[in-house]
């Protein structure tokens, strides 16, 4: 994203572009259901074939379970109920244009929750060969609200938007 700071940064030696693209192409979901199985305890993946579309967008697609977080606060809770599991989808699209950079934008939605018809958390990662026989990485993310909650629950989006953030920057370098 333009003139948007990442929320983290990392290096990471050794790997080059088109490693990344078959770590995500992954059969059962690739890296990112190990990564979700890893730092999220998600279970029950289910991953559909990639698709190459004809402008050269590669699609997937995937579901799971998620476990809720153990922290909700207590205000929280007495609001909105959460249920232990969630059902969740990703999708993950990518152009392979270069062995230089790899831009992949991954949406991801949650259901079974009061609002979650109204948001999708979406990631941006940028691979780049750093020169070094590396890569550099770089992550965005934002929360997308199609709708806004009622004006009683909008303290509920600020700390949603702001543990997204904290979340997806402190499981950057796993």
């Amino acid at each position: 994203p333009k003139n948007k700071a990442p929320i983290a940064v990392q290096s990471l030696e050794g790997l080059t572009i088109a490693q990344v693209r078959r770590a995500v192409q992954g059969e059962k979901g690739g890296c990112m259901a190990a990564f979700l199985a890893e730092a999220m305890d998600c279970c029950d993946f289910e991953a559909d074939q990639w698709s190459l579309h004809p402008q050269g967008i590669y699609v997937g697609h995937m579901s799971y379970t998620m476990p809720a977080p153990k922290d909700i606060p207590d205000s929280a809770k007495r609001i909105v109920t959460i249920p232990k599991e969630m059902p969740c989808t990703t999708d993950t699209w990518f152009a392979n244009e270069s062995d230089e950079v790899l831009v992949m934008l991954i949406r991801t939605k949650a259901s079974g929750v009061m609002y979650s018809d109204r948001i999708h958390l979406e990631y941006v990662y940028e691979f780049k060969v750093d020169g070094s026989g590396g890569l550099t990485t770089r992550l965005w993310a934002e929360t997308v609200w199609s709708k806004p909650l009622p004006w009683t629950h909008s303290w509920i989006s600020k700390a949603v938007e702001k543990r997204v953030v904290s979340d997806s920057s402190s499981r950057f370098g796993m």
